[in-house]
């Protein structure tokens, strides 16, 4: 079990999250269309402690079928639910299998096959532990990426990519060899590192462009982050690509002081090797609203302290660990 801690530097104590998985659950909310005469068995999957594409390739072996699919992928540390589709579903040898920290319920079947991005939204349930005092609840968060988004090397992978560096990404991944052995890799994890590195830029340019307003910043793994007091309006900032058409000018302007510090322009994203990795822009919200519910009580984990449960909705691509963060860091 890992045990995610914060020092915070203003108050000099320790919050705890993950603590145990059921610290940290996490509901997926999506609208399924079902139709008693489809092909396509609907299941809640539930697991803990187990990585979504773990689950779903074990499944893939038992069940001796490829069409299995399912609208995101959820954290291994925790405990999750989350809707998956399998095509003409052999119900009796589901019903045998020992499953090993994950189970299946079948909830109905459909035409169609469950696609990524498909979820409306998510409900997270979250512990935070080692609490001196009860935090007050916020109403908004700032919607940078966080840490599962990088990893360990993601984003310098990605930058290599996209600098045709191509044995300096293979290099780091362990692999010998030029652009025909990055070609093996599949296409969504080629994909997975350059949406690292953009998710990487969008968070620079955020920070930036958020600093002149009264705030709090925090640093992570790959700069510093800025969470503001009071909100702003909301406004949008592109995912940075080929086909980028900057809003404002002080998105691009901020935009063209990284490009410059990275060492990459626009074009860059065109990469002609791989062609399938070439996609176009998009634009993301700078705030997402969060109504929390919240109850505060004794931590029976950590002696002489306090734990907060927390309860809230995030829309796909927002990061509940941002919430925790802003919340409990300052």
């Amino acid at each position: 079990m890992i045990i995610y801690i914060k020092l915070l530097l203003k108050n000099i104590y320790m919050y705890k999250i993950k603590q145990e998985y059921p610290d940290f659950i996490v509901k997926e909310n999506i609208k399924l269309n079902l139709d008693s005469n489809g092909d396509y068995g609907q299941f809640l999957l539930r697991k803990i402690g187990l990585d979504t594409k773990e689950v779903i390739n074990k499944l893939r072996v038992v069940l001796k079928t490829s069409k299995i699919s399912y609208a995101g992928l959820k954290d291994k540390n925790a405990e999750t639910y989350q809707y998956i589709s399998i095509y003409k579903p052999d119900i009796g040898k589901i019903a045998k299998i020992n499953f090993d920290r994950f189970e299946l319920k079948l909830v109905g079947y459909g035409n169609n096959p469950i696609f990524l991005g498909q979820l409306d939204n998510n409900t997270f349930i979250i512990t935070v532990r080692n609490l001196d005092y009860e935090h007050k609840n916020i109403n908004f968060i700032e919607n940078y990426f966080d840490e599962q988004r990088f990893s360990k090397n993601n984003v310098s992978i990605g930058r290599f990519i996209l600098k045709k560096e191509y044995k300096s990404a293979l290099n780091i991944l362990g692999l010998d060899g030029d652009l025909n052995e990055l070609k093996k890799l599949s296409r969504d994890k080629l994909r997975f590192y350059i949406n690292a590195y953009q998710s990487y830029l969008w968070n620079s340019v955020v920070a930036n462009l958020l600093e002149k307003n009264k705030n709090n910043r925090l640093k992570y793994s790959l700069g510093e982050l800025v969470f503001l007091k009071n909100k702003i309006k909301n406004f949008k900032v592109p995912m940075l690509n080929f086909d980028t058409e900057f809003n404002s000018k002080s998105i691009e302007e901020s935009y063209n002081k990284i490009m410059k510090i990275e060492g990459i322009t626009k074009d860059s994203f065109l990469i002609r090797e791989i062609p399938e990795l070439i996609n176009e822009s998009v634009d993301r919200d700078v705030f997402i609203d969060v109504k929390i519910k919240s109850s505060f009580m004794d931590d029976e984990l950590n002696k002489g302290k306090f734990k907060q449960i927390l309860e809230f909705k995030l829309p796909k691509g927002g990061y509940a660990t941002i919430v925790i963060k802003k919340m409990f860091s300052f």
